[in-house]
Formats: structure tokens, C-alpha cells, sequence
């Protein structure tokens, strides 16, 4: 980078510690400013603003920096952006002798096919007649590069100055540019400024020793020869005294470990001030950006924890079935170790707003990928080699518990969520989130069909060879009906960023904290049987989830009665009763009603029934509940319906090998008798002719314990009677 050393001491000789001029400052947060002006051919606007994932394309994925930002999307617009121009509105440096942009970039200057993409600093003082590269900007497609500077002094002096940025794809298809927290200004004389700051990892054990580390940049027109570096628990200050340094002014940086280490000797949150001071043995030019603040945790013992794989997939994605694979794997292999959640996109198991979050995510870079512990983003195929890692990770909480009670007659799901902290805390944004997680979800239709590279003659091998799907062996797509969809997240009953004020800001070493989710919405087409709540504690500061845990069985509290009623007709001829069942409305429980009779029968609705007492057990889809249900048919006759009989007996009755039946008929009659089972059958017959009186011993020994009915016929006048047999 170009510096105009000359300028430099020139514009040090004229301007005092308190004179920075600031011609003009944006961070986007309200959209690009009133009086910037674009310059573009692109059918998609030029550069817009927005969050880096929302801005981004599956091959220029803007990392989020945490705030809005300008960018230019090439790769996802696919236009003509061979000129495209950010204009600053013109500003007047008459008054100054040294002129300096700064702004935050991310740009990877990426090549296609041979053809390279370009971005500049470009000034114009003809009112945008002409403009002039004053500098080409460096790649670097791994992280925003933070704070870059150009040097403008070159036009220092004159009236009417352009500035703007300038991209273009050289013709072709390539990537894009974006930028943050501009900054036009002319410099102080003495200008130090806290860069960067870090106390070791965020946890660490009770005992250890934390170096603070950090960056000190110059940002002013004078050489930084000494200053110091301070820093304070809030308790104690510890200073280092840093001499014989020589800094180079607007550009120079210099990388410090403090000489004090924090020793970590309470089990509790530090939180630390650091700060620079006394630059070059006098008041700092601008005190606003000399100090920085971080907090790291001293844990009393090291929790075990989990490792949370969240996956991004699609049915549309066809690579996703690599995700699918590793995913069922993880899950199989490390039961106790691992948690999955799918998230899906644009298919009928998309759930928005946690898509969206994951869309959002810091380095999200397309379908499929999986975040792990919402630290990093990686492939798929990576997770068994990512555990070691994530499991050895320190962290402040223990594994969460989670217990969940579903009410099948509202559909309602109550989950209580507690863990235990290995440290205190103080006025920190810990969170829990739950998520309703269902393995087994099958569908019908395409948008349950899943997209499939791995099909046919030359396409790669399947995933994991031997394992789960054999990919290769289906189409493309693999068809609805033979697809089953597993960790399928169904909601995400926190947000992305989880429930705030969910765990106290302040809890002792060891307390117990607990949230209740409750009267939470259950859908009817969830599988109870199959759904599990995961619990993640998040530390809202990082945004990683430092633990989590799940239910892995759902608490099912069925109703009394599924509301099912049955009206009975009775037979005026014994072979024609019937039952018509009212089967529970489909929009209570879970619907999708099945029946088991007694008798075999799986209908509603039964016909052509003697008499007997038959049960049906109707249960929903999933087998959540049941209802039972206990219906008699009886003969509608009594002693007058056989008009001779005039006396009847079965004793005993109870009985438990034999039974004696008693009639007497006013004249001779052709009598039938027949002992009929619950469920309708015949199981023993017997045939009186010309009788007047009846004694008959019947034999019981090989009947079963149970309800049967003796009917007595006389051509088409019917009596039956009850019989218990009990051994």
C-alpha cells in the first residue's frame, strides 16, 4: 500500500492532537446513506444492504459480521457488474493535508475459468466525468478484513473530491464485493487504537493462569514510540510500560501479551477492562477507541457435554443425501455422545424461522453442511472426525435434563428444561432453546421426494458404503414412498438466538436453573412416539451452544375416553343385531382411527351379529391412546316369546365344569339349543324333539373362563340367557 510519507509529516506539522475531521462515517445499520449515488448495469440493483447471509449466494457466502452491510453479489446475480461504482458523496478537503478511508471488506478477488474479478478505490474530481483506480484491493475469501486503510492525501487540498468503490466481474460470472463501517476522515496527530483482544479461551479451569493478549493500531500521523497497556478486573489494575517501540503512523500495528496474567483462582465470571493510555507520554487525540472489554469463566470442574450437529438439508438438494447418511450414523454410532437436528429448506419439513437463523449463521456456505455446537461449519462426511473436539471442549454448564408430558386431548406439550453451572455468574446472557426433533417422518407427494447425485452408472459412490440407503441403487429422486426422514427439527420453540431471560443472569456455583415451556402446540400429523425435545443451553455472547441434552421419550397422558360411543340394534331375528360405532372426530388426538373386534373385525361398523358382548379397542394413528369399548347383543324376546315354555333354569350359574338347563313347555315342541361364545360362536349345539320338559348336564370342562349365551329356539321364538363360566 502506497504511503505518502512526505504528506504525512507535512499534515503532522498542521494538525493538533484535537483536530480529526470526519468528512464522512457509516456502519449501514439505516441503508446506504442519503447523498451515496450508484453507478450500475446490474438488474439486481447494484450493491444493496442487508445482513452477509442474507446477501450472499452459494458461492460467495458473506460471513456475518454481525451487522448490516453494502455488498455487490455477482455469483448470485449473475448480470453484468463490469463497472459498478459506491459513490460517496463529494466532499470539500481544501482544509486538509491528509485524507484516509477505512473500511471493513470482505473480498476473496476470485477467479473463474481463467477470468479474475477486481475491486478499487476510485476518485474522481470531475463530478464523475472520469474516475481513477487510486488503489487495487487484496483478497482474502476466508474472513472480512477489518479496518483497511487507503491512503487519499494525494487529493488533499482540493474542493471537490469523489471517493467510491468499484467492482467489477471482468465480464464474466464471478463473486462479489462487500464492505462495512466506512470511514473518511483526516487524522489526529496521535491516534492509538485497541484492535483486537483476547484473554486466552472463554473457559478455563479454577487455577489456571489467562495471558491478555491484543493489538494496538496506529492510527494517527505520528510515530507511537511508547504507551501503556492496561488492564483490570475490576479489582485490580495491572500496568505494562511499553518504550523503544516506533510504530509506524496510520498503518502500524504492534502485538502485545500482557506481563500480568490473570490468575483464575475463584470459580466465577472475570469480567476485564483493558485499555491503552499515556501515548507518547501525553493524552491520547481520540480516547474513544483505546479500550476493549472481554469476559472468560473460571469452572470449578469440567462438565461432560454433547456434541449438536445442526444439518442443513433440503429434499430439493442433491448432495443431501451425504448429510442424511452421516447424520443416521451419528446417531447409531454415538447414541450417548451425539444430538441431530435436520433443518430443513424449502420443502414441506422446512421450519422458517430456524432456516432462516441457520441461513444466517457466520461461514454458512450451502446445502448440505451441518453447524457443530454453533462454533463451525463444516461437511457432513466431517462429523465422526469433528466429535474428538467438540466433546473435549470446555464449557460452563452440565448436560442439560429435559423432561416433556404431552396431553393427547389438547395437544398441548409441557417441557421443563434444568441444568447446573460450574461457575458463577454474573450479568451474563446464558439461554435456553428447545427443539422438537421427530425421527420417522415419511410424506406423500414430490415435495417428499428426494433429489439424488448419487444415482445411476458413473455417479459418485454411495456415502457410507454398506450403511443406511444404498444410494446408488435409487433413482433420482429416490421416490416419496420410499423415503424416511430422521432428526427432522419441527420446531424451535426459542428462536435461533433462544429464550431470553430463559436462565438468570446471576446463579451461584452449582444451583439448579430450570425454564418450563408449557401449552406448546403439538401437531396432529407428529408422531408422539417418534418426537423427542432437545435442550440447548447457548451463551448469547458467542452464540455457541455450550451444552445439550434431550427427552428422549415423550410423556403421553391420554384422556379418559377418545369420545367413541356405539348404537346397537338389536336382532328380531338373531342373525341380523347390529353395531354402529361413532368413532372420535378426527381433530381430536391424533385422528386416523383403527379397530379391533373381539371378533376379528377391523370395520366401524359391525352386521349380521348374534347375540354376545363384543369388544373393540379403537386406537389412533400412532397408537398414543386407545379406547375400549364393551358392547352386548342381546335377543329383543322374553319367556313370552316362546310362547309354550313356561319355566327355565341354568344352575349353576356361575359354573365351572357343569351346567344343568331346566325348561318346561306347555305341549311338545322340536327344541334347539345353542351355547354361543363372545365373539358370535357356536360352541356347543343340542337338539330336543316332541319335549314337554328338559334336564340336560351340559359340559363345561373345555370352555374357557367367560360370558357365553344359551339360546333356546323354537322355530322362530327365541330366548337366551347369560352363562359365566369361572374355574
Amino acid at each position: 500500500m502506497k504511503k505518502l510519507l512526505s504528506l504525512i509529516v507535512a499534515a503532522f506539522a498542521v494538525i493538533t492532537a484535537n483536530a480529526q475531521m470526519v468528512f464522512v462515517s457509516t456502519d449501514f445499520e439505516s441503508g446506504i446513506p442519503a447523498g451515496w449515488t450508484q453507478s450500475t448495469d446490474a438488474t439486481d440493483g447494484g450493491f444493496n444492504v442487508g445482513t452477509g447471509p442474507s446477501l450472499s449466494s452459494d458461492f460467495f457466502p458473506i460471513p456475518d459480521n454481525g451487522s448490516q452491510i453494502a455488498a455487490t453479489n455477482d455469483d448470485g446475480c449473475n448480470c453484468n457488474k463490469e463497472n459498478e461504482l459506491l459513490i460517496l458523496p463529494a466532499q470539500d478537503f481544501s482544509t486538509v493535508t491528509t485524507v484516509l478511508l477505512q473500511f471493513d471488506m470482505y473480498y476473496a478477488k476470485g477467479a473463474y475459468q481463467g477470468i479474475i474479478e477486481h475491486a478499487y478505490v476510485a476518485v474522481s474530481t470531475d463530478n464523475g466525468a472520469t474516475w481513477a483506480d487510486v488503489e487495487e484491493l487484496p483478497g482474502e475469501g476466508t474472513a472480512w478484513q477489518n479496518g483497511y486503510k487507503v491512503d487519499l492525501s494525494a487529493y488533499a487540498g482540493q474542493s471537490n473530491v469523489m471517493v467510491a468503490f468499484r467492482y467489477t466481474d471482468s465480464g464474466d460470472w464471478l463473486y462479489g464485493i462487500a464492505i462495512d463501517n466506512v470511514s473518511l476522515f483526516a487524522p489526529l496527530a496521535l491516534d492509538a487504537r485497541l484492535s483486537s483482544l483476547s484473554a486466552s479461551s472463554r473457559y478455563n479451569l479454577v487455577g489456571e493462569n489467562i495471558s491478555i493478549s491484543g493489538t494496538v493500531a496506529n492510527d494517527g500521523l505520528a510515530p507511537l514510540t511508547s504507551f501503556d497497556i492496561k488492564w483490570s478486573d475490576g479489582t485490580n489494575t495491572y500496568t505494562d510500560n511499553i518504550t523503544g517501540v516506533n510504530i509506524a503512523p496510520l498503518f502500524g500495528t504492534y502485538d502485545f501479551t500482557h506481563t500480568a496474567p490473570l490468575n483464575l483462582s475463584v470459580a466465577k465470571a472475570y469480567n476485564l477492562q483493558v485499555w491503552v493510555e499515556n501515548t507518547n507520554g501525553t493524552v491520547d487525540g481520540n480516547a474513544t477507541n483505546n479500550q476493549a472489554s472481554t469476559t472468560t469463566f473460571a469452572l470449578a470442574y469440567a462438565p461432560a457435554r454433547k456434541m449438536v450437529a445442526e444439518e442443513a438439508t433440503g429434499t430439493w438438494c442433491v448432495w443431501c443425501p451425504r448429510g442424511t447418511e452421516w447424520m443416521d450414523f451419528m446417531a447409531e454410532t454415538y447414541p450417548d455422545d451425539f444430538i441431530g437436528i435436520a433443518v430443513h429448506n424449502n420443502d414441506p419439513m422446512a421450519v422458517a424461522a430456524y432456516d432462516a437463523g441457520l441461513g444466517d449463521f457466520p461461514g454458512f456456505s450451502g446445502y448440505p453442511s451441518v453447524i457443530v455446537d454453533r462454533v463451525l461449519v463444516d461437511d457432513p462426511a466431517e462429523l465422526e472426525n469433528l466429535m474428538g473436539s467438540s466433546l473435549e471442549r470446555l464449557v460452563p454448564a452440565d448436560i442439560p435434563t429435559a423432561t416433556a408430558t404431552l396431553d393427547v386431548a389438547t395437544r398441548k406439550i409441557n417441557i421443563e428444561a434444568s441444568t447446573k453451572f460450574a461457575t458463577a455468574i454474573a450479568d451474563h446472557d446464558f439461554r435456553f432453546n428447545v427443539v422438537l426433533v421427530e425421527d420417522g417422518v415419511t410424506g406423500t407427494g414430490a415435495g417428499y421426494n428426494q433429489a439424488n447425485a448419487y444415482a445411476g452408472a458413473g455417479a459418485p459412490t454411495d456415502p457410507i458404503p454398506g450403511f443406511g440407503y444404498d444410494w446408488d441403487a435409487q433413482p433420482n429422486p429416490a421416490p416419496a414412498a420410499q423415503m424416511v426422514y430422521n432428526h427432522v427439527g419441527r420446531a424451535i420453540l426459542g428462536g435461533w438466538a433462544g429464550t431470553a431471560g430463559s436462565i438468570p443472569a446471576t446463579a451461584a456455583l452449582g444451583e439448579n436453573v430450570s425454564r418450563s415451556y408449557t401449552n406448546v402446540d403439538f401437531n396432529a400429523g407428529w408422531n408422539p412416539k417418534k418426537t423427542h425435545a432437545v435442550v440447548m443451553i447457548l451463551d448469547n455472547a458467542s452464540g455457541e451452544v455450550v451444552n445439550a441434552g434431550k427427552a428422549e421419550d415423550i410423556e403421553i397422558v391420554c384422556p379418559p375416553s377418545l369420545g367413541a360411543t356405539a348404537t346397537i340394534t338389536q336382532p328380531t331375528n338373531f342373525v341380523n343385531g347390529e353395531i354402529d360405532l361413532t368413532p372420535p372426530a378426527n381433530s381430536f388426538g391424533f385422528g386416523g382411527y383403527t379397530f379391533m373386534w373381539s371378533n376379528g373385525e377391523t370395520t366401524a361398523d359391525l352386521a349380521d351379529l348374534s347375540p354376545g358382548i363384543y369388544t373393540v379397542t379403537i386406537s389412533d394413528k400412532f397408537e398414543a391412546c386407545s379406547q375400549v369399548l364393551e358392547v352386548e347383543v342381546t335377543s329383543a324376546s322374553s319367556v313370552e316369546d316362546i310362547a309354550s315354555l313356561t319355566s327355565f333354569s341354568l344352575t349353576p350359574n356361575p359354573a365351572a365344569t357343569v351346567s344343568v338347563l331346566n325348561a318346561t313347555f306347555s305341549q311338545p315342541v322340536e327344541l334347539n339349543v345353542n351355547v354361543i361364545s363372545m365373539d358370535g360362536k357356536v360352541v356347543k349345539s343340542f337338539n330336543f324333539e316332541n319335549a314337554t320338559v328338559v334336564n340336560h348336564s351340559m359340559d363345561l370342562s373345555n370352555f374357557a373362563d367367560g360370558m357365553y349365551m344359551v339360546k333356546m329356539s323354537v322355530g322362530t321364538q327365541v330366548r337366551t340367557e347369560r352363562l359365566v363360566v369361572t374355574k
